[in-house]
């Protein structure tokens, strides 16, 4: 597995393959990214998906909400949920790490494991 998915007590939660399979903790196939930033279940199923301007949107494209270039992660009513550092680390609005990502990833996916598989 090329990208790991920690919580904020460094117990893995889950992996990403290099073709976008999310995987849990038990290797379980649990969903899909794609290149276009949309997020499937493992059958397919739309999650939502994230725009190239780091907007989120879920399975029934309302926004929910906004990932900015600073990595700061807002909810749909801008509403500061945390941000996401340069060094794949998640952390929520009192600035408490809540998890990370080993690998090599936009913050846009990484905002994106939180969001859709591992929230």
């Amino acid at each position: 597995m090329n990208n790991q998915i920690y919580n904020e007590k460094n117990e893995q939660l889950g992996s990403m393959d290099k073709d976008g399979w999310v995987f849990d903790k038990m290797l379980k196939r649990i969903g899909k990214m794609d290149d276009d930033g949309k997020a499937y279940t493992e059958k397919y199923a739309q999650l939502g998906y994230i725009d190239i301007d780091g907007r989120v949107y879920d399975d029934w494209l309302a926004h929910i909400g906004q990932i900015d270039s600073d990595g700061k992660v807002y909810d749909e009513k801008r509403t500061q949920l945390g941000s996401i550092d340069s060094d794949g680390r998640v952390y929520d609005a009192e600035f408490q790490c809540i998890g990370k990502v080993d690998g090599n990833l936009q913050k846009e996916w990484i905002a994106a494991f939180f969001f859709f598989f591992f929230n």
